[in-house]
């Protein structure tokens, strides 16, 4: 059985020490980030090249103009200003296996589904720069939805079998309200993610989240189902 823990997989210190005094820096962030029982992370991964551990947002947005500043927090489940607002997105009803592959199955693990209330809520803020945006003066809802990809794997990443790598199998985005730059061409947002089912039998892990902007509009929510499985030299 893997814990829920994310103490034995985490190291707790900021991803950038100045993104992170940025962000206390903000009249809306600060409150948050100066919560006690909040607390900034760096994640020890063997993709993680830069700031970050999400190695497509790496590779493709932390360049000039780009992803500007970035720090990952988390906050335990009981926090009910995270929870409450996070409980309004519905996780994915996942289709009944057969019951020979369910006896199957039974051998590897538990299909008892652990529930949301086991799981950390976790907070990345980020300054998108203009380099990301698209006419006129908004995020490109792609970048969005490559965040939304990277930030569900990275928060399905912490808690699942260390011997076991995940995949993204369907990823489902709402976009809901144009996030709009500022004056200086950029914009810092809120994505908070969690996960809401983890079938340690079946493999299957539910992650849902959401980016907000400084005064509490939801610009997207995104539901992810990620696959555990055994690293294969070929999928």
């Amino acid at each position: 059985m893997v814990t829920t823990s994310v103490s034995s997989v985490l190291a707790w210190e900021a991803d950038c020490d100045s993104d992170l005094q940025y962000f206390r820096s903000l009249s809306w962030s600060a409150p948050i980030i100066s919560k006690p029982e909040v607390r900034p992370y760096k994640a020890e991964s063997p993709f993680r090249t830069r700031r970050g551990m999400i190695p497509v947002v790496n590779s493709f947005m932390f360049h000039k103009g780009g992803l500007l500043r970035h720090v990952s927090l988390v906050a335990p489940a009981n926090v009910t200003t995270f929870a409450s607002t996070l409980s309004d997105v519905s996780a994915p009803h996942l289709p009944e296996l057969p019951t020979a592959s369910k006896r199957r199955i039974r051998t590897l693990g538990s299909l008892s589904p652990r529930g949301a209330e086991e799981y950390p809520i976790h907070l990345d803020f980020l300054t998108l720069g203009p380099a990301l945006h698209g006419p006129p003066r908004t995020v490109h809802g792609g970048v969005l939805s490559l965040l939304a990809d990277g930030i569900c794997a990275k928060t399905a990443w912490m808690h699942k079998d260390p011997l076991k790598q995940i995949y993204t199998a369907r990823i489902q985005i709402q976009f809901l309200k144009p996030a709009i730059l500022d004056d200086g061409d950029t914009i810092s947002i809120l994505a908070k993610s969690r996960i809401v089912q983890h079938l340690t039998g079946l493999g299957k892990i539910v992650v849902i989240a959401q980016f907000e902007g400084s005064q509490g509009d939801v610009y997207a929510t995104a539901e992810s189902l990620l696959l555990e499985r055994s690293w294969r030299a070929t999928l």
